[in-house]
């Protein structure tokens, strides 16, 4: 995000709210991952696991910035 404002790009508004969404998806997949850890709930590996494809999905697409 630096590297983008230092070359004066910006995100459009609903680039913004994507990464905020990342950003929030990201908080409760750590969340998850720390009852995991702690439960060793296996129903709650397996939503982990599938957040953490959703997340990569989402990484690997290409995104546009103005």
């Amino acid at each position: 995000m630096a590297k983008k404002i230092g070359l004066g790009l910006r995100f459009s508004g609903e680039g913004f709210r994507e990464l905020d969404a990342l950003f929030l998806l990201t908080q409760e997949n750590l969340r998850m991952a720390q009852t995991v850890f702690m439960t060793r709930d296996r129903d709650m590996a397996r939503r982990l696991m599938e957040q953490k494809v959703t997340i990569r999905n989402w990484n690997a697409s290409p995104r546009s910035v103005t």
